[in-house]
């Protein structure tokens, strides 16, 4: 996706280049305001129940100070588009407010800095997108979410995220060519599709491993070649990680990654084998169009598959299944998934709680847990292990799976 993602044109620059256009067209100090508008100073503003949201300001002017309150009601929200296109460049945000609303600040080409309040937990998708001018971002605690595309191309140099930040939604700093440095919190941030796409700081990381994993977050896989082995530290892989990545030809995902999101493989046209162990939930289009699939294998684990997860797979190939056919009947799975009608199943093996494809001493330690609470313990098949068929596990199943495995 990367080669039509530099050849794009811009729905969103095409819409900043008409925008500019028609600002031209109108005099130069006037606000552009509704009837349900008021206006405070440079601005324009409406009364939302108990508080305010500020709607425009003249494009003119070189700097503005949004006010924490207008005759005592505060000021709570940026309004969508409120300053687009505006020549301001410099803003001073309040921690009255609360939100920013989308394209709020896009294509504000001279704003230099901006300070974003601890007050706004989610700044909306695309609000500084297209500031041609931005290289000081300061963002506080507080803020827990950046939604799509809220700093695309712009000349960010650097970024530090708070503690409190837990998802970055796609494209949020993608095309931000000037980003060599990402500091984020200690702990594990939720990183969706092409976060940091065209950033010096990821082809960095790339550079030192085509795994760019942080804080067991695996944010890009598009560089890696050959058979891929997912670490046991990663529990998160972002969506669309490996997607077009026409070098990879096998993939081993752990148990630790509990969900495989939208199109994390999507037309990976040489992999060749999948083993997954452990997954939950394949989301939709995550291996479409992988049309040299020859081998996969799916965990007793898994509850759902999304639609299209496997389309364009359209020929026999086997899959292992680590659940007992009854489970296999009871996973969901989403419309457009040919290759489940086609494939040559195999199920578990008798005793092989784990999903693993085989029944061995992990088998048996691993009901032992199970069996006694111990925490933390999950069984991929519980019904591999039910050998007296009463629907339940309990000491006898133990031993006769302890007596199977001696046989």
């Amino acid at each position: 996706m990367a080669k039509a993602a530099r050849n794009r044109i811009s729905a969103l620059a095409m819409a900043c280049l008409l925008s500019l256009g028609t600002a031209a067209a109108m005099p130069a100090a006037v606000l552009s305001a509704s009837a349900e508008d008021s206006t405070y100073g440079d601005m324009t503003y409406q009364i939302v129940d108990d508080h305010i949201e500020i709607t425009g300001c003249d494009k003119t002017v070189d700097a503005l100070v949004i006010p924490s309150s207008i005759d005592g009601v505060p000021v709570t929200r940026i309004g969508n588009h409120a300053f687009e296109n505006a020549a301001f460049s410099s803003v001073v945000i309040p921690d009255s407010v609360t939100e920013i609303g989308y394209w709020s600040f896009s294509c504000c080409t001279n704003l230099t800095t901006v300070d974003i309040p601890g007050s706004v937990p989610v700044v909306e998708k695309d609000a500084f997108t297209y500031c041609s001018s931005l290289e000081t971002v300061t963002l506080h605690e507080g803020l827990v979410e950046l939604e799509q595309g809220v700093f695309s191309d712009t000349p960010i140099r650097s970024i530090t995220f708070p503690e409190s930040l837990v998802r970055l939604r796609s494209g949020v700093f993608s095309y931000c060519t000037s980003l060599e440095e990402v500091n984020f919190p200690s702990h594990q941030v939720d990183v969706y599709s092409n976060v940091f796409m065209e950033t010096p700081w990821l082809k960095a990381r790339q550079a030192e491993d085509p795994l760019v994993i942080v804080d067991g977050t695996l944010i890009d896989g598009s560089t890696c070649t050959g058979d891929v082995v997912i670490p046991d530290t990663v529990t998160i892989i972002a969506s669309q990680a490996f997607a077009m990545n026409t070098a990879i030809t096998s993939v081993v995902i752990p148990a630790s990654v509990k969900n495989i999101w939208d199109e994390t493989f999507y037309y990976c046209s040489a992999l060749k084998s999948v083993e997954i162990h452990g997954v939950e939930y394949i989301g939709p289009g995550t291996f479409s169009h992988c049309t040299a699939l020859e081998s996969l294998s799916l965990p007793g684990t898994l509850r759902e598959i999304g639609e299209g997860a496997f389309t364009g797979i359209n020929k026999r190939i086997p899959v292992s299944y680590g659940g007992t056919q009854e489970q296999w009947q009871n996973i969901t799975i989403g419309d457009d998934n040919l290759l489940f009608r086609l494939a040559e199943f195999s199920y578990a093996e008798p005793g092989d709680v784990s999903g693993d494809g085989v029944c061995d001493v992990l088998d048996v330690v691993m009901l032992q847990k199970w069996l006694v609470r111990t925490p933390g313990t999950e069984l991929a098949c519980w019904k591999a292990a039910d050998y007296n068929d009463d629907s339940r596990l309990d000491i006898q199943d133990l031993a006769l799976l302890k007596r199977a495995l001696v046989k």
